[in-house]
């Protein structure tokens, strides 16, 4: 659905000489943009007022094309306010919130991350400065923030052998690529991927040089840069949003982030159906149904954070919680306790970090006075871990493949009801086992040999 405005018309009503033309080039009266801007939200809203449902296949596809060059115009306008809050510094509307940083200054307008609006300033400067066909692209909406950042970080890294000119040329070429306009390896009308414009960049100006091995050795110093700006561009944002859970984001190297996903796709929850180690299918009742995958990354994220190392690191530094309870909860397997840091936590997953983790638990009695502080001796030590090794080497339940390094040494008895912490009573589970196994809808039971099963109790 195509929305048309008589530009002059608006233009009068706002007092203005001309119609308004979008693109940041040139400055404008402060009541021809703020209508503008207002006029583009109520255009958004009228779009937005129409249920989905009623457009054809090729309206969608229409819309998804306009949204994302929406996107990109959007996005493009947001940069040029950034530069300009730069450039006026403390005589603008960053002096009169008393912060010279525009990206702080930003970041309280609008809530986004600091650190993402600070690498939007950098990029923003360069395409008021520099990479004009890049800027014009991204005004135009033909070109995605995410390639304009790709193209300007190539431009800046290109070989220094390359003059301006030359460099403007190859930026222009890249810019069609990326819109897919002009591409033989891109198909025409199709953008190209960040990634792949990267390397396309990377192609691109590596060929302009005299001789291959001038090209491999720019190559080369180009991803350590790469490598290197990747690292100074690292953070993370990690928000208690008051509702039993953190919401985070962050930016880390591509390397690490592959380690990262590797790490957590091994991670993932249980297949519900499996076999024993003689090959019986097995049907795993403690699986969850329909989980996404982006639920199983999630869970796997949890297990990586609960395995981190709680026995200090070079400097002797622990990340061991303090948790205290009640006795008689602990007892029951029933309500909660509390972190130092004054949150809640269910007594479930007390008795559970209790087998093995690195965090020690302080027992109240009826008069909420210590009873018990926890000692070594409620956890496997590493060499009863060793031995177990010997006779487990995945988690002890039937068909769960996770290795034994990731797994959690259980008492079958528990220890908070009087278990002994021996071999006869450990039994390695994995992150997600150990939770049903501490969950009192489920009950473990010895399957064959070593191997236990976890059922579901019907009532």
């Amino acid at each position: 659905m195509t929305t048309t405005h008589d530009t002059h018309t608006e233009a009068a009503d706002l007092g203005c000489d001309g119609p308004w033309v979008p693109g940041p080039a040139r400055v404008r009266p402060g009541v021809r943009v703020t209508g503008a801007l207002l006029d583009a939200r109520g255009a958004v809203s009228a779009a937005a007022g129409v249920s989905t449902t009623a457009l054809s296949n090729t309206d969608l596809t229409t819309a998804a094309h306009e949204i994302t060059a929406l996107e990109s115009q959007v996005a493009a306008y947001k940069l040029a306010v950034l530069a300009e809050a730069r450039d006026r510094g403390q005589q603008g509307p960053v002096g009169d919130e008393a912060d010279p940083d525009p990206a702080s200054w930003l970041a309280k307008l609008t809530g986004d991350p600091t650190e993402v609006l600070r690498g939007g300033t950098y990029i923003a400067t360069l395409l008021q400065t520099r990479y004009h066909h890049t800027r014009r692209a991204l005004e135009a909406g033909t070109l995605r923030l995410s390639q304009a950042k790709v193209l300007v970080r190539a431009a800046e890294r290109a070989p220094k052998a390359l003059t301006p000119a030359q460099i403007a040329s190859a930026e222009e070429s890249l810019v069609l690529t990326a819109t897919g306009e002009s591409s033989p390896t891109n198909g025409k009308g199709r953008p190209m991927s960040a990634k792949r414009l990267r390397d396309e960049a990377r192609r691109v100006f590596a060929n302009m040089l005299p001789s291959k091995a001038e090209a491999d050795t720019v190559e080369g110093d180009d991803a350590a840069d790469e490598e290197h700006e990747a690292h100074r561009e690292c953070y993370l944002s990690l928000n208690d949003r008051g509702d039993g859970t953190f919401r985070g984001t962050f930016v880390i190297p591509t390397l690490h982030g592959r380690i990262l996903q590797a790490a957590l796709e091994k991670l993932t929850a249980p297949r519900r159906h499996t076999r024993d180690t003689d090959g019986t299918p097995l049907t795993d009742e403690s699986a969850q149904h329909g989980t996404s995958y982006g639920e199983k990354i999630g869970a796997g994220f949890c297990e990586l954070i609960e395995h981190l190392p709680t026995t200090g690191f070079d400097h002797g530094n622990t990340i061991g919680l303090l948790i205290t309870a009640a006795l008689d909860k602990i007892a029951a397997g029933v309500g909660t306790g509390t972190l130092a840091t004054g949150e809640v936590i269910s007594i479930r997953s007390i008795r559970r970090l209790a087998c093995n983790a690195g965090h020690l638990p302080v027992v109240l009695g009826g008069d909420s006075m210590p009873v018990d502080v926890g000692k070594s001796r409620r956890k496997f030590t590493r060499h009863q871990g060793y031995a177990l090794n010997t006779l487990h080497d995945t988690c002890g339940i039937a068909g769960c493949e996770r290795p034994f390094a990731w797994c959690e040494l259980h008492h079958l008895l528990e220890w908070s009801r009087g278990g002994p912490t021996d071999l006869r009573n450990a039994l390695p589970l994995c992150g997600h086992h150990h939770r049903r196994a501490h969950d009192p809808a489920y009950e473990m039971r010895r399957h064959r040999g070593r191997e236990y099963v976890l059922k579901k109790i019907r009532r």
